[in-house]
């Protein structure tokens, strides 16, 4: 099983792009592949968009999405995996309450 996280966010620590949010978790439900590196990808966006749908090429029921990032990234992820695997996704959803991630699925 993967997560596909689609950008991972980012802050800056003297100068050096450096991670806000800690995967951990995510690491439960199966290896992290970040999809997009940090900042802004979308100036050109045929590189980015080409090495997601290779990334995400053999995208299964037994894989999840982990929406971080940028909104465009999101949707361009989001698409590309429902095309991969018959308009299904399951993403991991953070719940604040709980502060643990479940999973949902869309059927697009």
């Amino acid at each position: 099983m993967t997560v596909y996280v689609v950008q991972e966010p980012y802050k800056y620590v003297d100068g050096v792009p450096t991670a806000k949010i800690d995967l951990r978790a995510a690491m439960e439900f199966g290896d992290v592949v970040i999809l997009a590196p940090p900042g802004n990808t979308l100036l050109n966006t045929e590189p980015i968009l080409r090495t997601m749908r290779d990334k995400l090429r053999e995208f299964s029921d037994d894989d999840l999405i982990l929406p971080l990032g940028d909104p465009a990234l999101i949707m361009a992820v989001g698409s590309i995996a429902a095309r991969a695997n018959n308009g299904r996704v399951r993403v991991l959803r953070w719940d604040k309450k709980r502060q643990a991630y479940h999973i949902i699925t869309l059927n697009i």
